[in-house]
């Protein structure tokens, strides 16, 4: 005798029941990874920290945990490579403890150990290069030695989450900025870094490594405290003192503005180049942080940009 057919009624009733099990045993569906700053690499932050605005990132502020996305040219990479040595960092204050590679689907990578003190608080570090035809990556995270929700294991489960996506546009890229620049005086945007740092010039060339060929205008913001008023002018001495793009910079102007505003006019030498610049740094202090603009160029032209910084400086808000 034939075994008899399951019954054609019971087919769809088998069927869910099977797809509901078959989910069951999945597990939750896996979140995506989020991409802060409008920018390209993002990765699923550990339970704890959101989205920050104010720089390109994660954070979780009670915790003093961190995760800061730098995006830059795929060249990049190999500088990185060799760069990231265990004496370099420690100028930084990094001890590392061990570089391991770190596979990332359709890119290469490679992800460093390390530990650093400030003010008295131990971090663990992750620096992770990760890099494809189109750009590279460094991804820093910071968590406090002693946090007990934010183990190494989730760390390294969400870095394992990043991903790449296509580019946004240049003005996709101002508007996630956590400031705003509502006059331009006539400069013209050129190059966003990191999530938080606004480049812009007058020329026809894009590139922003040019020396002082075109004018560069800077425009960044910091989450520090801002200092107490005596405190102001030495900040911003120190903040110009250590521009990395000058060397051998004499200050000729420092003054307080109305307000909380500082300006320093100086002039330096291109580090690149070695041709003599003129530099203008303006400080906007606020409540909670600062808003800096920092306009460079030649020596040699006739000065038409300082007005234009100042009326560019002007008009930058915070978000």
């Amino acid at each position: 005798m034939k075994p008899k057919p399951v019954c054609k009624t019971f087919s769809p009733l088998l069927h869910r029941a099977a797809l509901l099990l078959l989910l069951s045993l999945a597990g939750p569906a896996l979140a995506a990874p989020q991409f802060p700053a409008a920018g390209r690499v993002g990765l699923q932050p550990p339970p704890g920290m959101i989205v920050s605005g104010d720089f390109a990132g994660f954070e979780d502020r009670r915790e003093v945990a961190s995760i800061v996305i730098a995006e830059m040219p795929s060249a990049a990479y190999a500088s990185l490579d060799t760069g990231l040595t265990t004496q370099a960092l420690a100028t930084k204050g990094i001890v590392a403890s061990g570089r391991t590679n770190s596979p990332v689907a359709g890119a290469k990578s490679f992800l460093i150990h390390g530990t650093q003190t400030v003010r008295e608080l131990t971090f663990n570090k992750w620096l992770l290069v990760v890099g494809n035809d189109e750009l590279t990556a460094l991804v820093t995270v910071q968590v406090r030695r002693d946090s007990v929700n934010y183990s190494p294991a989730a760390i390294e489960a969400a870095l394992r989450t990043i991903a790449f996506k296509p580019a946004s546009t240049l003005e996709q890229q101002i508007a996630a900025l956590p400031f705003r620049v509502t006059d331009r005086a006539g400069f013209r945007a050129a190059l966003v870094l990191a999530g938080a740092l606004l480049m812009l010039t007058e020329g026809p060339k894009d590139i922003i490594d040019i020396g002082p060929e075109q004018p560069v205008v800077a425009v960044g913001s910091g989450l520090d405290r801002p200092p107490s008023t005596p405190l102001r002018d030495a900040f911003a001495r120190n903040g110009l003192m250590t521009m990395t793009s000058i060397r051998e910079a004499e200050i000729d102007h420092a003054r307080s503005r109305t307000g909380d505003w500082h300006e320093i006019e100086a002039h330096a030498l291109d580090k690149k180049t070695g041709e003599a610049v003129r530099v203008l740094q303006i400080i906007h202090f606020l409540p909670q942080g600062w808003i800096r603009t920092v306009g460079v160029w030649r020596v040699a032209e006739p000065d038409r940009w300082s007005d234009r910084v100042r009326k560019l400086a002007a008009s930058v808000e915070s978000k």
